[in-house]
């Protein structure tokens, strides 16, 4: 008791004095405290996270064993304690696997959270895959660099990421082919939720192997739809509305054709404000594609419509660059 009126009549001269440091053996909170306007309101030690929230905070030991847990597959953590850790919003879940085991291909992963937290992860391809957690607010910027260390393969890296686990693809994918002794660059935004990245060898090359590079670029240009253009279905590429994306990209024997199609898809929110991206889209809207800088396709595509609506268009050699445009049709 005594303490406790010590620690009030601290209190009320810190007040009374206008001063910014108070000193004192114990302070008793039974609802809240402010700190620089934040209100704090729980002391989290629960080490899977589950009642975090922006008005908790969590001690050391919480975390540590968070983040050994998740980042080495859970230990001897049970079933239930690693779903309840995915549960957490504020991480993003990571599978790299490799198509061709026998590759030793060192690259790093360098991830940026909204809040500011910055991560970098070093991949050696000497396992088949590797799984990880990034923590901090989503969404998440990644920047890497994939170099093709091999003599006679075109290396593919494939990315693509979704809010929620269980669907295929979301905001972002890529997929990109590297030449022998070549790199690429890969920038990609707006990640949350979950990312694969994918790395194989599709084709040995032959002094016979026709290597072509492109430049392509994708301007998303509409308020709310998703911009999706896959070849023959596979292999997307697919931008949040005002996202763009430019880059050179590999093409294998360019004497043959390539069937690509345009497609536009919408986002809806879930219950808990993530987002899901499904047919059809919701708006009207235009796809235009520029072949080495001139109009070479254009096609207005109506809201509401079937999947299977889409700008359909076929590459060969006489293309050097292209650039697709997705725009909303003004009223």
């Amino acid at each position: 008791m005594l303490t406790r009126l010590f620690v009030f009549l601290i209190l009320l001269s810190s007040i009374a004095s206008a001063q910014s440091v108070i000193t004192g053996n114990r302070l008793l909170v039974k609802d809240s405290m402010s700190l620089n306007g934040n209100w704090v309101r729980q002391i989290n030690n629960d080490s899977t996270l589950k009642g975090v929230s922006e008005s908790s905070i969590s001690t050391d030991a919480a975390l540590m064993k968070y983040i050994a847990h998740a980042t080495a597959g859970g230990g001897n953590v049970s079933a239930l304690d690693i779903a309840k850790m995915r549960m957490n919003p504020n991480m993003l879940d990571v599978n790299v696997s490799f198509l061709a085991t026998d590759w030793l291909i060192p690259f790093e992963l360098n991830f940026l959270s909204s809040d500011g937290i910055k991560s970098t992860f070093s991949i050696s391809g000497s396992r088949p895959q590797d799984y990880f957690s990034v923590y901090g607010k989503p969404p998440f910027t990644l920047n890497a660099a994939f170099k093709n260390k091999t003599a006679a393969s075109v290396m593919s890296v494939r990315l693509a990421s979704s809010e929620r686990y269980f669907v295929g693809y979301g905001g972002y994918a890529n997929y990109l082919l590297i030449k022998p002794g070549d790199s690429a660059l890969i920038a990609a935004d707006m990640l949350r939720g979950k990312l694969i990245i994918e790395i194989g060898a599709p084709l040995q090359t032959t002094p016979e192997t026709h290597l072509t590079y492109v430049n392509e670029k994708f301007k998303n240009h509409t308020a709310s739809q998703i911009l999706y253009v896959a070849n023959d279905g596979y292999n997307p590429k697919v931008l949040m509305p005002g996202k763009e994306l430019s880059q050179r990209s590999l093409w294998l024997n360019p004497t043959a054709t390539y069937s690509y199609g345009v497609r536009a898809l919408s986002i809806h929110t879930g219950i808990n404000g993530e987002y899901i991206v499904v047919f059809p889209l919701t708006e009207t809207v235009r796809c235009s594609i520029y072949r080495n800088g001139a109009l070479f396709a254009t096609k207005d595509i109506p809201a509401f419509i079937d999947y299977g609506v889409q700008l359909p268009f076929t590459v060969d050699a006489t293309w050097e660059d292209y650039e697709i445009i997705l725009e909303d049709i003004q009223p």
